[in-house]
């Protein structure tokens, strides 16, 4: 900008010549102060004629120069290397330099919405490889669950976050982790979700392990009747999803999910012995089936069989 043009003004004066190129030519403190002088002295009409001023620049030039100048002095500079980059690319490098990590996670995630939920649980430590896990197995039965509770993408969504978050109150302490999760998801800032979507999450969250939703409990009780019955639905397949990676290891690969008016079969596809997790999952198996109404059954298949 301004000192591009300053340098052409200085070259063609040294020169009689254009200048080649604006990046990494150089001007003299010397040459600064003239061209300085040149233009204190001139008339707008006189500015206009010096060769290689730029017209859109004939007001405002002689500020820069005398910008540059006392940048020069103070910096005990007698030669300035100019270069091709405005000082707006200038912010914009130094952004990136300092919000480098922040860019990095938006463009692995670029819903604000599912990324403020992991970094969430990111700063609380929770477990991420089985929180994302967890996750996948709680969607997996949502979507195969769909004819039943008939609910839409935003409750998935909804379902989602609390997995990822429902170990975030470990932070506090493993004993009534569940509850303390509530209490930071709540107290978090979760941009891009409302004050109802939060309290959802953090509701859902809340139960996946110990007591199940009751009206006595003051989080859930203040619900809307609406959102108590998705916070049930939503609870009762996120204490099945955390059951079926009751050891961390992964074990449950997938799942698929069979269902007659009387039973649920979830059919679990396994790398290595399920025992535990289908003990931890038939143990949480209360709500599920007062919700969906039907008896709960687990079937267990071996990757290698299933191949």
């Amino acid at each position: 900008g301004m000192a591009g043009n300053l340098a052409e003004v200085i070259h063609l004066r040294r020169t009689n010549r254009p200048l080649p190129q604006i990046n990494l030519a150089t001007v003299s403190l010397k040459d600064v102060k003239e061209i300085e002088q040149v233009l204190r002295q001139s008339t707008i009409k006189a500015r206009l004629a010096i060769p290689g001023l730029d017209p859109k620049r004939v007001d405002t030039l002689l500020p820069a120069t005398i910008v540059l100048r006392r940048l020069m002095e103070l910096s005990g500079r007698d030669e300035l290397i100019l270069c091709d980059k405005a000082i707006r690319e200038g912010i914009i490098y130094d952004f990136i330099q300092r919000h480098r990590e922040r860019l990095k996670a938006e463009a692995e995630i670029p819903d604000l919405r599912r990324r403020n939920v992991i970094a969430l649980a990111r700063r609380c430590q929770a477990p991420e490889t089985h929180s994302l896990h967890v996750a996948s197995l709680a969607l997996r039965l949502f979507d195969q669950t769909t004819r039943l509770h008939r609910l839409g993408p935003t409750e998935r969504n909804w379902l989602e976050y609390a997995a990822i978050l429902h170990d975030v109150g470990y932070l506090i302490n493993e004993r009534q982790h569940h509850k303390h999760a509530y209490y930071l998801i709540t107290n978090s800032d979760l941009g891009g979700l409302s004050g109802e979507e939060i309290q959802v999450v953090a509701n859902v969250a809340r139960y996946h392990r110990r007591a199940i939703p009751l009206l006595k409990h003051e989080g859930f009780g203040n619900l809307s009747p609406k959102h108590k019955r998705i916070v049930r639905i939503l609870s009762a397949l996120l204490r099945i999803a955390d059951g079926l990676d009751r050891t961390h290891f992964s074990v449950v690969r997938t799942l698929d999910v069979k269902y007659t008016p009387v039973t649920l079969t979830i059919h679990l596809h396994v790398t290595g012995d399920a025992e535990l997790e289908t003990w931890a999952a038939a143990g949480r198996a209360d709500l599920f089936e007062r919700v969906f109404r039907r008896h709960l059954k687990f079937s267990v298949i071996a990757q290698d069989d299933a191949e």
